[in-house]
């Protein structure tokens, strides 16, 4: 019975063993896993193979890619114009605000006009042949196709 309880305890203790390692976990759960590796030798044996590991991996320099695609991508999607920054950063502060007021003025202006102009009428030349399309197939006939149906 004594086995069984064991095991069931190894198998809840070492999927944390790592962040045990690493110091992540909390005060009581490093203090159950700390008395578990004291007493049982398998998960001290999983843990420091763990951690010497993880020392290894960091033991390794870090690599930068030779083609960064990032890199690559910001290069092809820059837009391509006149950089206007150079102008507007050489011009004061009281300049640029006339300019914004300016354009607000406009665009208000602008919208408010468009208001007063009169709608115009469709029109159509004399002469010319107005064709209704349905897809009702009796079209304007269904008047005359009650009369009928009434008349039976």
């Amino acid at each position: 019975m004594k086995v069984k309880v064991a095991l069931m305890k190894c198998e809840s203790i070492q999927p944390n063993l790592l962040d045990y390692s690493k110091g992540l976990l909390s005060r009581s759960e490093s203090e159950e896993i700390r008395a578990h590796t004291k007493k049982c030798v398998e998960c001290a044996v999983i843990l420091e193979e763990e951690m010497a590991f993880a020392c290894k991996l960091a033991a390794i320099p870090e690599e930068k890619p030779v083609n960064d695609v990032w890199a690559l991508v910001r290069v092809k999607t820059k837009p391509r114009g006149l950089y206007l920054g150079f102008v507007w950063n050489a011009v004061g502060i009281r300049a640029r605000r006339l300019v914004a007021i300016g354009a607000v003025l406009i665009a208000v202006v602008a919208f408010a006009c468009s208001f007063n102009q009169p709608v115009p009428e469709p029109t159509r030349p004399q002469g010319t042949l107005v064709v209704v399309a349905s897809d009702d197939p009796l079209a304007r006939q269904t008047d005359t196709m009650i009369d009928i149906m009434e008349r039976m």
